[in-house]
């Protein structure tokens, strides 16, 4: 017995009418008579007798109305129970820098979150392995470890290019250009990707820096003293705050290499599409979208 029966059976009995109860349900009468129909077979007992063009309850209708009364009642309950609980709970996202900088505290700015957002620096394998032991609800990854227990949805793209302050290194060549670069390197993924910063392993460049975390290699570039291998949507993102002098952009005088990523939003197979991924997914594609246009 569904519980969507139960509440047409009600509001068909309220109002006394079929197509009155349709409109408030918004559904066609056709469907709402079916739902009825269903709801008595299962009863083994009519619910309504016609009356005109209107329909009157049973007598058996009448003590079914009042006997549901009470589980409208706890159904009710249930419900505001358990948005209690939704809104109380932890959403925890795994990722790097690359995301969880930038992005990440975009998300929280710009989403309506009613629960408490949590953002965890995990690097690829390792990040799988915080969404297999329930460590975190999901992932954001451009480097996918492939689990049979892990589902991995596309959300767009990433682009990388090498960024400077304006006009900066204009003189130089490409190999001259001095460039801060990640220390960490990732263990190998199916899809290739060696590097943080995916720089290009078959072409050189001179390394004048090397930092672990990209927000002190962006802080570097932002004062003019390195380029940076960095994706267009961080760019985007951290410029939004910069002084015009101090913003970055694509370097173009020489060819650099390009380099674009598909961006998964790794999952539990186990869990369900809830709103809060929904969410995440939706934000990460509009975010993806906007980025590649920097």
């Amino acid at each position: 017995m569904e519980f969507n029966r139960i509440k047409y059976f009600r509001t068909v009995f309220e109002v006394g009418s079929i197509r009155r109860a349709s409109e408030i349900l918004n559904i066609t009468p056709g469907a709402l008579s079916k739902s009825v129909k269903v709801l008595e077979d299962e009863l083994e007992e009519a619910l309504f007798t016609p009356q005109g063009r209107n329909i009157i309850p049973s007598e058996f209708g009448q003590k079914f109305y009042s006997l549901s009364a009470d589980l409208m009642n706890v159904y009710s309950k249930l419900k505001e129970n358990l948005s209690s609980l939704e809104s109380a709970d932890t959403f925890t996202i795994a990722s790097w820098e690359v995301f969880s900088s930038y992005f990440c505290s975009k998300f929280a700015q710009e989403s309506s979150t009613d629960f408490t957002l949590e953002v965890i620096e995990r690097t690829p394998n390792n990040l799988e392995q915080s969404i297999l032991s329930n460590q975190a609800d999901v992932g954001i990854t451009y480097a996918p470890i492939p689990h049979p227990d892990l589902e991995f949805i596309k959300a767009g793209f990433i682009e990388y290019g090498a960024f400077a302050t304006k006009n900066n290194f204009k003189e130089k060549k490409l190999f001259e250009i001095p460039f801060a670069v990640p220390i960490t390197v990732f263990p190998e993924s199916p899809t290739g990707v060696k590097t943080l910063d995916n720089w290009p392993s078959e072409i050189d460049r001179r390394v004048a820096f090397q930092f672990e975390l990209l927000e002190t290699a962006l802080d570097v570039a932002r004062f003019g003293k390195a380029a940076v291998f960095c994706p267009s949507l961080i760019i985007s993102l951290q410029n939004e705050s910069l002084l015009p002098k101090n913003q970055l952009h694509l370097i173009k005088h020489v060819s650099t290499p390009k380099v674009v990523r598909q961006v998964y939003i790794v999952k539990r197979k186990s869990e369900p599409m809830n709103s809060k991924i929904k969410g995440l997914t939706s934000f990460l594609k509009k975010s993806l979208v906007r980025g590649s246009k920097a």
